[in-house]
């Protein structure tokens, strides 16, 4: 197939029933349009089928999968393609597959369906340098699956009730960037179980009630920024019973009642910088509950309540933490005998601690297709975060700043995210 637009006039295109390599000549090139009449392409059971180089558009249907519709036992692959303009009354606008999908240098876009508005996986789909953006449902705009893996891609402007962008138990996040979605209810970027997120940025994402960035059961975050984030309860850039945060930025998160950058129960936080965030308790970290929460190495200074009139760091009894560098906002009970607890920090003057901008700052570290790099609050010259660390609560994992350069400069480490060169 070479050229122009197929378009399905009367009747569906037949059930794919076999093995089968559909190559076409690029998405550019060769257009399958569904005239609305029913799924684009459907798949029987067991199979491997594949599918390269098409344009997948105006698919319909009342079922699952307008754009594909893979049965159970089918394992799809899709790649280099461009899936637009589908809906699915069920789930799957752009993509329905009832076992296993793998999409890779593709876009899925203004697709939509009750559930999984790009892609619906009944088990698990994996998504590789690949583009979701404004697709739409009531779980999961983006993606909807029981396991969803995401890699070097950018999932932005999905929307949905519940997981704007993402909707999954497992959620595996990395390299990526997840920017504009939003969710009516929780989980404007990701909402899962378990989320794990490395490598990636997550930005200007919302949600009506918890969790703008993520709201999960548990959560990782490591070399990540989350900035410009936003609830309408709680958790703006975080919310989850338990989370685990390592050398990353949480940084201009909002919510509107707890936990502007972090809402959590049960946490452990370490070498990340947390500035700028704003909530009227816990403008930078909001604490309930009686777990755990340790944090070490970090600066939580220049947060804020919800109208940005006061300092708000640290709200809750934290269980421990060492040299950090907190600011006039409350310390969660943390002393100033093993921390730099400093009065006179404020969201009005933190400026000699840190940049006040997000910026490149030199990094190795890229997110997203195409990749961009992920942002950082450099530390000022003089800084009293510089060199004032522990080396001893570092992660044993952890060997870099978050920009991928040397971890320890002159010997000690420095607090927060960014290391001195």
């Amino acid at each position: 197939m070479n050229g122009g637009t197929i378009t399905i006039t009367n009747t569906a295109l037949p059930t794919i029933t076999q093995d089968v390599v559909i190559a076409g000549p690029g998405a550019n090139n060769l257009e399958v349009d569904g005239n609305k009449l029913s799924s684009v392409f459907n798949t029987g059971s067991s199979l491997n089928v594949n599918i390269d180089g098409l344009t997948i558009t105006n698919g319909s249907t009342s079922g699952n999968g307008g754009g594909i519709n893979a049965a159970s036992g089918t394992t799809l692959v899709v790649k280099s393609s461009s899936l637009s303009g589908n809906v699915a009354g069920n789930s799957g606008g752009g993509i329905y597959a009832a076992d296993t999908v793998t999409v890779s240098d593709s876009t899925l876009s203004g697709n939509s369906a009750n559930s999984g508005g790009g892609i619906n996986a009944i088990n698990t789909a994996t998504v590789r340098t690949s583009t979701l953006s404004g697709n739409s449902a009531r779980i999961g705009g983006g993606i909807q699956a029981n396991t969803t893996t995401v890699s070097n891609s950018t999932l932005t402007g999905n929307s949905a009730n519940l997981g704007g962008g993402i909707n999954a138990s497992t959620a595996e996040v990395s390299s990526s960037i997840l920017s504009g979605n939003s969710a009516n209810s929780d989980g404007g970027g990701i909402r899962a179980t378990s989320t794990t997120v490395s490598t990636s940025t997550l930005s200007g994402n919302s949600a009506n009630s918890d969790g703008g960035g993520i709201r999960a059961t548990s959560t990782t975050v490591s070399d990540s920024t989350l900035s410009g984030n936003s609830a309408g309860s709680k958790g703006g850039g975080i919310n989850a019973g338990t989370a685990t945060v390592s050398t990353s930025t949480l940084s201009g998160n909002s919510a509107e009642t707890d936990g502007g950058g972090i809402f959590a129960v049960t946490a452990t936080v370490s070498n990340s910088t947390i500035v700028l965030n704003r909530a009227n308790d816990g403008g930078g970290i909001r604490r309930v509950g009686t777990g755990a929460f340790v944090v070490n190495n970090t600066i939580v200074v220049g947060n804020s309540n919800a109208a940005g009139t006061a300092p708000n760091d640290i709200s809750g009894m934290l269980i421990s933490g060492s040299k950090n560098l907190i600011g006039a906002g409350g310390a969660g009970d943390l002393s100033d005998a093993t921390n730099e607890v400093d009065p006179s920090i404020t969201f009005a003057n933190f400026g000699f601690v840190l940049e006040t901008t997000l910026e490149i700052n030199g990094t190795t570290i890229n997110a997203g297709t195409p990749p961009q790099p992920v942002l950082t609050h450099k530390l000022v010259a003089g800084s009293q975060a510089i060199d004032a660390g522990d080396n001893l609560l570092i992660p044993s994992s952890v060997t870099t700043d978050q920009r991928g350069l040397p971890r320890i400069v002159n010997g000690t480490v420095d607090i927060g995210s960014f290391e001195a060169q």
